[in-house]
């Protein structure tokens, strides 16, 4: 009987995941407007987060809270959420189902950035951009003018404070204008 009822006291103090909870849900459902429903985003230059790797997005909402990752707009809503509820968002988003975007492929440009990917991102990003463990984001799928715009960012010099990946910055700062465009479409349209 004390077995029981230690196990039951045990449970009600555990409670349910915080990333179940309603108040993290309702955090969630704020992101719907930016980052599509679910997380799933239609915006061409807005990444999907649904079914995106946990860690990852926990460090980058991390970083935006802390003022090290540029962002336009995620610090100020950042700042008002704990680390704890930031890890459960990770958890709640990762937890999503991953939906690529639906983008029509250009061969040419395709096999460029197929290309461009194999000398370049492979190493970290697998060699179809698929790779989605440690802090490594999924690239395969996302939009590729988030993209194009997630990789200008470490070559473009008023950005250099705040980059947060200093292997990034050395691997894409010598890509040419093409080469960014041709491995954000290669990626783009990888499922």
């Amino acid at each position: 009987m004390q077995k029981l009822v230690l196990a039951v006291v045990c449970a009600l103090a555990a409670g349910p995941s915080l990333a179940n909870d309603p108040n993290i849900v309702a955090i969630a459902d704020t992101c719907n407007s930016c980052h599509g429903i679910n997380g799933v985003s239609a915006g061409l230059t807005m990444p999907s987060i649904a079914g995106q790797n946990k860690d990852y997005l926990q460090r980058v909402l991390l970083e935006q809270k802390k003022g090290e990752r540029y962002t336009t707009i995620m610090d100020r809503f950042m700042k008002n959420i704990s680390d704890e509820e930031i890890a459960a968002l990770a958890q709640y988003f990762a937890a999503k189902e991953w939906v690529p975007a639906t983008v029509a492929v250009e061969m040419t440009q395709a096999n460029q950035g197929r290309q461009v990917l194999r000398k370049t991102c492979q190493n970290c990003h697998g060699e179809k951009g698929d790779k989605n463990s440690g802090d490594v984001p999924r690239l395969a799928g996302q939009w590729p003018g988030y993209i194009r715009l997630e990789t200008f960012k470490y070559v473009d010099r008023t950005f250099t404070a705040k980059k947060p990946s200093e292997r990034m910055a050395e691997k894409v700062h010598n890509l040419t204008e093409n080469e960014h465009s041709a491995v954000a479409h290669f990626l783009g349209t990888r499922k």
